[in-house]
């Protein structure tokens, strides 16, 4: 069926004086409606207050949950880059393929070090910059 053939029920409120509560009242509801695949209930007496309170701890959640995804990821790749330095010695009793392998793995330890400390100073310059920038407005 298409989404306009449907059929829909809406009610405003479910409280009756021959039903004991709204369980009852809900009771009676779902059996009237059957055996569906769809039904959804919004309960819709929340101020103002509740909603937004709701909704600023559900943003606080997931903002706390990507931080601790990005804390995860960040710490694997840490972990990933992490190499043990070896003395010439280890070195030289390496295969030419390890030896390979672990030129790359301190070069990318390397760039990865100059990346961050580039992304730091630029983030420092433009903390100074927004400051001045303040004090002069001022």
């Amino acid at each position: 069926k298409q989404w306009y053939q449907r059929r829909v029920a809406i009610t405003a409120g479910i409280e009756s004086r021959y039903c004991n509560g709204a369980l009852g009242a809900m009771k009676v509801i779902l059996k009237a409606l059957g055996d569906r695949p769809h039904i959804y209930v919004l309960d819709l007496k929340q101020s103002q207050a509740e909603m937004i309170t709701k909704y600023i701890s559900r943003q606080e959640a997931l903002a706390a949950e990507a931080e601790r995804i990005a804390r995860e990821k960040r710490i694997a790749e840490e972990k990933e880059l992490e190499v043990e330095y070896l003395s010439e010695d280890e070195y030289d009793a390496l295969e030419e393929e390890a030896k390979a392998e672990y030129d790359a793995k301190v070069m990318k330890v390397q760039r990865e070090k100059l990346k961050r400390e580039r992304e730091a100073e630029v983030e420092r310059q433009r903390i100074a910059a927004e400051k001045v920038e303040q004090d002069r407005l001022r």
